[in-house]
């Protein structure tokens, strides 16, 4: 329980359960509690900004107050729904048509899969900043583990580029898995600490210090071992 709820109602006693008598003017000698916690009614407000114009009686000069930023048409969707929707949709891998019908369901608006997808890249836009101070902490690193995987992106066989650290990770797409991928995200070739990779021959081509991982070469000979023997 909370020592401060938000709402508190009161549950009186207004007569006497045995003789009916009136108890409006008796103070409780107990009061009872118990708390519910939950959620508020849903819905979507909507602010609305009236900027003002006005004519100088002077100089016959019309003044118009500002819209505030990033409020730039007659009707727009505002930050905070913008922020939730791109949450459940790319962290919380909420697919495309379920978090439009998330937001039918529970909010009773219509957003199509169009505009969840043009939130998806202004934020992408937004973050370019936030994705450089990672390359660039990663870079000041140490130790840095490498690796990549195959991942299908609009159809067509691409690689996930993984870089990362205890803290940090980076993420890059590419349709080669080699050095021409390696050298497009601009890490290794700009890296002097301690590489811990696969082995994979394209990563020996850069001048860092290396480290093998153990754990790829465990996983290579449980493979090896337990691949099925033809018989002849």
């Amino acid at each position: 329980m909370v020592e401060q709820p938000d709402h508190i109602l009161p549950h009186r006693v207004d007569e006497c359960q045995q003789c009916g008598r009136s108890l409006d003017s008796v103070k409780p000698t107990a009061v009872r509690c118990r708390q519910v916690v939950d959620l508020p009614p849903i819905k979507l407000e909507v602010t609305e900004h009236r900027a003002e114009t006005k004519e100088c009686p002077g100089c016959g000069c019309c003044n118009a107050a500002d819209f505030p930023e990033g409020v730039k048409t007659s009707a727009q969707y505002g930050s905070h729904i913008k922020a939730l929707l791109v949450y459940l949709n790319q962290y919380q891998l909420l697919p495309d048509d379920r978090t439009c019908r998330l937001v039918k369901d529970l909010f009773a608006q219509t957003i199509n899969q169009g505009t969840l997808y043009n939130w998806n890249r202004e934020c992408f836009r937004d973050l370019e900043s936030t994705e450089e101070q990672i390359r660039q902490a990663i870079l000041a690193s140490d130790v840095v583990h490498f690796d990549e995987t195959e991942l299908r992106s609009e159809g067509k066989l691409n690689w996930l580029h993984t870089t990362g650290t205890e803290r940090l990770t980076f993420y890059g797409l590419h349709a080669r898995r080699g050095k021409e991928a390696m050298d497009a995200l601009g890490i290794l070739e700009n890296y002097t600490g301690c590489a811990v990779h696969d082995h994979w021959k394209s990563y020996l081509t850069f001048s860092c210090t290396h480290s093998l991982c153990n754990a790829h070469h465990l996983h290579a000979h449980l493979h090896k071992i337990n691949k099925p023997v033809q018989q002849s």
